[in-house]
């Protein structure tokens, strides 16, 4: 499933800065609809008129306070440079992620088809990346409509889920393509800290 959650992050990252000067028009809100043999299993929904909007204030000042911060945790924190993400997603006015644990016998064609149906050129949306190279084991697909609204979903059905996300709102791709690229940096850098080797067991006392 990394490569088809990786195949839907880069295409997003690609896409959106295509449209990325296109003029702004009134979009639906982002809903997603459950696929079939699917059952939701985690959901986040982020608007511009609530969490988001906070986040995208807080995200200047929290880096600001971890600056000076010490400790493994503080300087990679220093590193993922918050800035440049707040700058990035500046323009994103909702967030819909959905994640979906899917019935044994659902295949990824089924899930693709079904999401194919539900954003149709007839709709005003255009599939700009389809993958199914994994063949039965998971695909992944990228949709978008007048340049501000942008569907992906990616399948994996050795771990029976289904993970969907849809944006409404523009993206500075050049600094979000340079945080993502630091992050994923940052994040393979980091050491996991070994496990403490159990202790050996004393012999019986005589």
């Amino acid at each position: 499933m990394k490569t088809a959650t990786m195949i839907v992050v880069m295409a997003f990252v690609l896409c959106v800065g295509s449209w990325a000067q296109a003029p702004e028009v009134q979009v639906a809100s982002p809903e997603i609809a459950a696929p079939p043999g699917g059952t939701l299993i985690t959901e986040l929904n982020l608007s511009e008129a609530d969490i988001l909007g906070m986040i995208k204030q807080a995200l200047p000042a929290f880096s600001q306070a971890v600056a000076n911060a010490s400790g493994e945790f503080g300087t990679m924190l220093q590193k993922l440079d918050l800035n440049t993400l707040a700058e990035a997603i500046a323009g994103i006015r909702q967030i819909h992620a959905m994640q979906f644990k899917l019935d044994p016998n659902v295949k990824p064609d089924v899930i693709m088809s079904f999401y194919q149906d539900q954003f149709s050129p007839e709709q005003g949306w255009n599939r700009v990346l389809y993958d199914a190279s994994k063949g039965p084991k998971g695909a992944a697909a990228v949709y978008a409509r007048s340049g501000q609204e942008f569907f992906g979903i990616g399948v994996d059905s050795a771990k029976q889920r289904a993970f969907a996300v849809r944006t409404v709102g523009f993206v500075d791709v050049p600094k979000l393509a340079a945080w993502s690229g630091q992050a994923i940096k940052v994040f393979s850098e980091m050491k996991p800290k070994p496990k403490p080797k159990p202790e050996a067991a004393k012999p019986p006392a005589k």
